[in-house]
């Protein structure tokens, strides 16, 4: 099995969000943070994984307030506000919870040695899947980019993690 990922925005000139800009709306942390935090969709029970990293407030409104600090801080106000990534791993792997969670602490390791992010499990589709909103700016206050070559490494890496972790179940 290997994983699905999805980054935001990625758009490609004809898709419908492509000219809305949604991503660089002031108010996309809020919406993006509330959308992947929110209560409906995210896994039940023991599966209940959600939290932030590099963050102060644990709250959604105290992660939306110090995703603005940085940006304010190094002046990065405009532009792409935040960075949507989703990591679909088709049906709900065969892991104890605390292995999943360990799971995700080293998917997440690949971003959160540089930014502020936010994440949780949904499993409000047919897919189990993972959300990341990474702050648009980086502890250091560059701009994000992620690259054609970054998305192939972090694939790889991906690849990597499931494979230690579904031979170890």
């Amino acid at each position: 099995m290997g994983f699905v990922v999805k980054y935001n925005p990625d758009y490609k000139p004809g898709h419908k969000y492509y000219k809305k800009k949604y991503y660089h709306n002031p108010d996309a942390v809020e919406k993006v943070i509330h959308y992947v935090l929110r209560k409906e969709a995210r896994a039940n029970g023991i599966d209940n994984i959600r939290g932030s990293i590099g963050t102060y407030g644990k709250d959604p409104q105290g992660i939306i307030k110090d995703f603005y600090k940085l940006k304010k801080l190094y002046h990065q106000e405009k532009g792409v506000q935040i960075k949507h990534i989703i990591i679909s791993f088709g049906k709900r792997p065969d892991l104890t919870t605390k292995k999943m969670k360990k799971l995700l602490t080293k998917i997440l390791g690949y971003f959160s040695h540089k930014y502020q992010l936010v994440y949780a499990v949904h499993e409000d589709t047919d897919n189990y899947h993972l959300h990341i909103a990474l702050n648009s700016v980086d502890y250091w206050g560059n701009k994000i980019n992620i690259r054609a070559e970054d998305k192939r490494q972090f694939q790889i890496q991906l690849d990597k993690i499931w494979r230690q972790y579904m031979d170890r179940k």
